[in-house]
């Protein structure tokens, strides 16, 4: 100031900037709206009053543009997936069972395919169950599904910004549909029991004891092949019985 007069410096009305002397700041005491955030507000616009303490006062007006800086700052987003299920019995043959993902970032400056997709599955012994294209995001099936040996999986895509190395993650559940896939089987090759002669049972002469891994309540028969010429024995399911009655002789 040419009289040399006190200066005092004002902005216009905005929480986010304060004067500190000549020194054009970020006002510490701001409350509301105070984040600076390139995605919303790519410059502001503030007027900054210079008043003398003279009599009378005289003051001036200078128009301040403050660009935003683009940091990248936040991390990539993935688009949801929802969970669904596969018979045990899903052929591996090349088709993806999940498709369509979309990666996004609120930092759009920085959005310039500078992410990596990796995949993580749980139980950790499963990571071989599905494959990941790192370019696409597809998911497919790389090993055979067994319900009996797993019911569901949780499959996670990472998508990580190799800027910031911030990651976004999206989960969803693979639950595995129980297929009768497996055979029945005894437990042994051979069974024996005695019969007298004479009597005839109208009940169960043996239930042969049998296991199916695929646990579907479903019926199982058994039928003799081989060694009942006369057609002594029947089976009701695999419960053995008599069809007349036994003559030893």
């Amino acid at each position: 100031d040419a009289d040399g007069d006190t200066l005092t410096y004002t902005v216009s009305a905005t929480e986010r900037f304060a004067m500190s002397g000549a020194n054009l700041l970020a006002d510490p005491g701001c409350t509301s709206g105070c984040t600076i955030d390139y995605e919303t507000d790519l410059n502001f616009v503030i007027d900054v009053v210079v008043s003398d303490s003279g009599t009378p006062a005289y003051s001036t007006t200078v128009t301040v543009v403050v660009m935003v800086n683009p940091v990248n700052e936040d991390a990539p987003s993935i688009s949801t997936i929802a969970d669904f299920s596969l018979p045990e019995t899903t052929a591996i043959d090349g088709a993806a069972i999940v498709t369509g993902l979309v990666i996004s970032d609120s930092d759009d400056y920085y959005l310039h395919n500078d992410y990596v997709l990796t995949m993580r599955i749980d139980p950790i012994e499963a990571q071989d169950t599905f494959a990941l294209d790192p370019s696409t995001g597809d998911v497919y099936l790389a090993q055979p599904l067994d319900y009996e040996t797993q019911t569901s999986y949780t499959v996670s895509i990472i998508a990580t910004n190799l800027d910031n190395e911030q990651s976004g993650v999206e989960s969803f559940t693979v639950t595995v549909e129980n297929e009768n896939d497996n055979d029945p089987f005894f437990s042994q090759s051979q069974y024996s029991i005695t019969v007298d002669e004479g009597e005839f049972s109208s009940t169960s002469l043996y239930d042969l004891p049998l296991t199916d891994y695929d646990g579907i309540d479903t019926t199982i028969d058994c039928t003799i092949t081989a060694g009942d010429v006369d057609g002594m024995f029947k089976f009701d399911e695999c419960q053995l019985q008599q069809n007349d009655v036994l003559d030893y002789e």
